[in-house]
């Protein structure tokens, strides 16, 4: 039920961005205002700081840090579930990422581009990587101890600010990096789910009815 629901409004709000592309609606309407932004007042530390917080959504670093939240996870829980998690997560949003770039085909703005990229722009991959495998790990690690919760948020503000920099780097545009958010958060959760790291059901509240007179 609430995998089912997590797909739905993913492909809902997908949808509608990309539907927005076109007729500059919704967000689409500060696409060009944001990447012209950028591009116009990037200076050689500003453009230093975003390099280094894109690089957090990069598998040169998500694959080391995943890697070895796996190994403590193995060692502390020998939970098999986790561990595959924790894979499908990273290689699943990668593969779901490209196919969706290649299905839209869209170019990267024309302004100067800080960084490389290749490929199409939408939605952007470092964004939905971010979101995917910091979520994930959050998720994974706050079982180690009470009172960790805070880790998702940590994660959340990661990804936002690493599809912020993608922006500011010239390499996407802002729906492209909000859908990437979108693809990567609705992923993990999903697995989430479906492999019991997250519970599969909302919890029944329970009323207590006053006693009686």
């Amino acid at each position: 039920m609430v995998a089912s629901a997590v797909a739905i409004v993913a492909l809902v709000a997908v949808g509608w961005l990309l539907s927005t592309v076109d007729s500059a609606r919704g967000f689409a309407r500060w696409d060009q205002a944001l990447a012209d932004w950028g591009s116009a007042h990037a200076t050689a530390g500003s453009t230093r700081l975003w390099k280094a917080v894109t690089r957090l959504g990069s598998a040169v670093v998500l694959i080391p840090v995943m890697s070895i939240v796996a190994l403590v996870d193995w060692h502390r829980r020998r939970d098999v579930p986790t561990i595959w998690f924790l894979a499908i997560v990273g290689v699943g949003e990668s593969l779901l990422n490209n196919v969706l770039k290649m299905l839209v085909g869209r170019d990267r703005p024309p302004v100067v581009h800080l960084v490389d990229a290749g490929g199409s722009s939408f939605p952007s991959g470092h964004s939905a990587a971010a979101a995917s495998c910091w979520l994930a790990i959050a998720l994974v690690a706050r079982r180690w101890s009470p009172g960790s919760a805070w880790l998702v948020v940590v994660a959340i503000g990661t990804a936002c600010m690493v599809a912020l920099s993608r922006t500011m780097l010239g390499v996407h545009w802002l729906t492209d990096v909000l859908a990437g958010l979108i693809v990567g958060w609705s992923w993990c959760l999903l697995w989430a789910v479906v492999l019991g790291i997250v519970p599969r059901t909302v919890p029944a509240v329970k009323i207590h009815e006053p006693a009686g007179n």
